[in-house]
Order: C-alpha cells, then sequence, then structure tokens
C-alpha cells in the first residue's frame, strides 16, 4: 500500500489507496478503498496479509494482518514502479 492516496475520478470526491498486488511491478489503483478492519495513515507504506471473500457481485476485502508499515514520505501514481 503506497503512502499516498489519489482522486479515484475527476468528476467525483472518492478517494483512492494505491497498491501493488503480489510481485507486481507497478502500482494501480485500488478503487474500493475499503478493507475491513484496516484504518490508512498518510505517510506510512504498508504491506497487509487480507482476506478477499467473493459475494456476488462484489468482492469484500478483510485485513488479516499488517505485515510492515514504514515511514515513507514518497508520492505514488498507478502505472509507476
Amino acid at each position: 500500500m503506497a503512502p499516498n492516496t489519489v482522486l479515484c475520478d475527476a468528476g467525483r470526491n472518492d478517494i483512492c489507496l494505491i497498491v501493488k498486488r503480489g510481485s507486481a511491478a507497478t502500482w494501480s489503483l485500488f478503487p474500493d478503498g475499503r478493507i475491513s478492519g484496516y484504518t490508512h495513515e498518510q505517510g506510512f507504506r504498508y504491506r497487509l496479509s487480507v482476506e478477499e471473500q467473493f459475494r456476488a457481485p462484489v468482492t469484500l476485502m478483510g485485513l488479516k494482518e499488517v505485515l510492515e508499515k514504514t515511514p515513507d514520505s514518497g508520492t505514488y501514481t498507478p502505472g509507476s514502479p
């Protein structure tokens, strides 16, 4: 999880988290922005263990464990390494 968030859509005020899943090379948007049991704190990069539950038509995410929380003052954008 990147230390910063971005607006999901210029026409709305929804905030998106920026994530790298597994061994992904680049950052991507996590548009739902909700992981049950997780509160994002700007300025920290997180490595999380989450549980995904598929309940049509949505996927629910739940925090299993915060594996790492590291101070990071960087600004990351979707598509960047």
